[in-house]
């Protein structure tokens, strides 16, 4: 898989009320969007933080400074393409816009990864056993491409506090594993299962 576009998307709309801090005032809200397109049709997104004109600032830095230094490559190696970009921008920055432009590309990178089908929870087991033992909440994205069984695996083996999505809860097409006899079956008692957590437990978002 290659990279094959790498695009900015500044969404801004009028406030209904006026809002500020100490510092200044909003009168619109503002979006950044980053989109990371691939030659197999698979397309990322991922956001950068950054208000107003300091919005369309990072779209030109997406646009014209981080996608040229990653089209071609594989979005799925995504340390080596962060580290990439950061050393060859640090001088111009270690914070701010830079690391702004750079996080929206990232998020996308990682959502290119999330949608691969084939890719269950339970490898990042022990970064989520770790999280759980030092009382972090941890938010899971699951039921997406990969399908029911990894909502079951986010709620077992990583020990969701909330899953990120998860609207393919009732597609027992998309069960994967050959051990699974009857998915329609399987999908019911997942259902079930996650009915009788707690809500302030489990939470879908």
């Amino acid at each position: 898989m290659k990279i094959t576009a790498v695009r900015s998307h500044v969404l801004q709309t009028d406030m209904l009320e006026e809002l500020g801090y100490s510092q200044q005032f909003y009168a619109k809200r503002t979006c950044h969007l980053v989109e990371v397109q691939t030659d197999e049709g698979v397309t990322g997104w991922g956001e950068c933080f950054g208000p107003g004109n300091v919005a369309l600032a990072n779209k030109g830095i997406v646009e014209r400074v981080i996608a040229p230094m990653v089209l071609g490559d594989d979005p799925l190696d995504r340390d080596v393409l962060w580290h990439r970009v950061y050393n060859l921008l640090r001088d111009h920055g270690q914070k701010g816009m830079p690391m702004q432009a750079l996080s929206g590309v990232d998020i996308a990178l990682w959502d290119i990864a999330g949608q691969e089908a084939g890719w269950p929870a339970e490898p990042h087991a022990p970064a989520f056993q770790f999280a759980h033992d030092n009382f972090l909440k941890k938010t899971v994205h699951a039921g997406e491409a990969y399908g029911p069984e990894s909502i079951f695996q986010a709620i077992t083996a990583l020990h969701a506090d909330r899953l990120g999505h998860g609207y393919h809860l009732f597609s027992p097409t998309l069960i994967q594993s050959e051990e699974v006899q009857e998915p329609e079956r399987y999908v019911e008692r997942l259902a079930q299962y996650i009915a009788m957590v707690p809500a302030e437990r489990m939470m879908f978002g």
